[in-house]
């Protein structure tokens, strides 16, 4: 609602393509699970992230609403399938999206049932732009343009990660020190727009958060935990499905 603070994800892997459809899932969906629960220890929403509009994955048809189909993938009925529809969007964009639109997922229900992306609280996208423009025109501007504004802070993730890495050996958020980013950033009040950038030894894609117990992550999370650990249930298929012509 109004005056929510909120924070979202950007980076270089989220403003291109992954055209595997497999691939694109066992990305995308963990990230969706990690920002949930980073944007709960940070006591804000998350903001869904974008989806790349030229994905080779996204049902085409000529006569549609710019060449794309807006259903749950293909073919019908859309068990295994993941979509797109299109919507209004200021924020910053890929390259090669239509002026003034963003492509937003759409999981069949197979995919809904296995791999919980709805339990991954997230907030959609429009949210963001609302909050920019409850703000004034500048706000939206500057999150159209990728720019700093005293009410959107920007935080480069590779700048609070952990100086060891987890089990795994990979890097993790010390949450501590972005908060502190935060605060730094803006010393007056807390700021209604937080976006992490991916950078450094984050700069493909959104890792843990550092000391958060397995517990405390299911409680955020409930089935989809499993998504934010990487142990993601199997597609009976790999690859892209074909579009239809």
């Amino acid at each position: 609602g109004p005056g929510t603070a909120l924070l979202a994800v950007e980076g270089d892997r989220f403003s291109k393509p992954i055209h595997d459809k497999r691939d694109f899932l066992e990305w995308h969906l963990v990230q969706r699970a990690r920002l949930a629960v980073l944007a709960a220890e940070l006591g804000r929403a998350g903001v869904e992230p974008q989806v790349d509009c030229r994905n080779e994955w996204i049902v085409r048809f000529p006569e549609a609403f710019h060449g794309i189909r807006q259903s749950p993938g293909w073919p019908w009925p859309f068990q295994w399938g993941v979509g797109v529809h299109m919507g209004p969007c200021a924020s910053k964009r890929p390259e090669g999206h239509p002026e003034g639109l963003c492509c937003h997922p759409i999981f069949g229900p197979k995919l809904r049932e296995q791999w919980f992306p709805s339990q991954a609280p997230l907030v959609h996208h429009a949210v963001l732009e609302t909050a920019a423009a409850a703000v004034g025109e500048e706000a939206s501007a500057a999150l159209a343009a990728g720019r700093p504004h005293p009410s959107i802070v920007r935080i480069e993730l590779g700048t609070v990660l952990t100086e060891e890495g987890g089990p795994d050996g990979l890097p993790r958020i010390d949450i501590e020190r972005l908060k502190a980013a935060i605060a730094q950033a803006s010393p007056d009040k807390a700021p209604p727009i937080v976006v992490v950038e991916l950078s450094g030894r984050a700069s493909d894609a959104l890792p843990p958060v550092a000391h958060v117990t397995n517990a405390h992550v299911r409680g955020i999370l409930k089935n989809a935990a499993r998504l934010y650990f990487g142990d993601l249930p199997a597609l009976p298929v790999r690859g892209q499905p074909t579009n239809s012509k």
